[in-house]
């Protein structure tokens, strides 16, 4: 079987940390349940920023002819990444995608940045495949919250991002954003603390929770599994097992489709536990 493989050092530059391929397995029956989230989008507050950066960016670059928006575009995203970056530092915010790289920069040189695509101000190796650009917004387009290769919001997406804005310094944030020089950590500083609290608002992210467990519109499965794992957790059954979650959930719907592919998923968990556990054991006798 092709996932059966050892850590091959040359990926070690790419951050892999699937050396047994089991993440591609788990894609596969995951997908059937859950079709738009993976195992990167998990913080709602990175949804947040992507979803007010792919609305203001799309604002700075509208008037660009064809030929130049999207790259424009793009670089105007990953800017936005960065200065929003800073500001999440600024307020405390551990858990931001490229914190090593803002903390060291913070520390060098505590009283100014810059915003730009030199290896000297990206916040990630490759920021635009690492980042926010590239990981969060095939979960969007997949919510619905976005289209295209532009990242156009789409009505849902435009509601949340204005409910967003208002609470935001929006004209001061754009030039911040749009400076050529550096960034005075001073001028950051009054930003910092409103900007995180808005992307860590209730309502905001209450709405985008919905959404996003939701699913597409069209994917009955999922919202079946959503609804039937609030009901859980308001009623105090919900379990943290997947064998006890899967049996409860089949239990209690009435979706053929849901009750198969969980079936699924529990008998392929079982199976990979089963070879990694085997794989474990033998390792030190073929290790050289």
């Amino acid at each position: 079987m092709a996932f059966l493989s050892l850590l091959d050092d040359r990926a070690k530059p790419k951050g892999s940390r699937d050396p047994l391929g089991f993440e591609l397995v788990w894609t596969h029956y995951g997908r059937q349940v859950i079709g738009n989230l993976t195992t990167v989008t998990s913080s709602l507050d990175n949804f947040a920023v992507a979803l007010l950066g792919f609305k203001w960016a799309n604002e700075l670059c509208e008037h660009l002819p064809d030929g130049e928006r999207q790259a424009k575009l793009r670089e105007t995203f990953l800017r936005f990444e960065q200065l929003t970056g800073y500001l999440r530092y600024l307020a405390n915010d551990e858990k931001l995608m490229g914190i090593t790289r803002i903390a060291k920069r913070m520390k060098d040189s505590s009283t100014s940045v810059s915003l730009g695509m030199h290896a000297d101000q990206t916040i990630l190796s490759d920021q635009a495949s690492y980042g926010m650009w590239s990981l969060y917004s095939s979960a969007m387009r997949d919510t619905g919250l976005v289209y295209g290769e532009e990242r156009s919001l789409t009505q849902l997406g435009e509601q949340i991002a204005e409910r967003m804005e208002p609470m935001l310094d929006k004209p001061v944030l754009i030039d911040l954003l749009r400076k050529s020089g550096d960034l005075e950590t001073s001028e950051l500083e009054k930003h910092a603390k409103p900007f995180l609290a808005v992307i860590q608002n209730k309502s905001t992210q209450s709405s985008l929770v919905g959404l996003l467990m939701g699913g597409k519109e069209q994917n009955l499965v999922q919202q079946e599994l959503w609804r039937l794992t609030r009901e859980m957790r308001i009623s105090g059954e919900l379990s943290y097992g997947v064998a006890d979650f899967i049996h409860n959930i089949g239990n209690k719907t009435k979706n053929s489709q849901l009750k198969s592919r969980l079936i699924e998923i529990e008998q392929i968990e079982r199976l990979l536990v089963a070879i990694n556990n085997r794989l474990q054991a033998i390792r030190p006798a073929t290790k050289q």
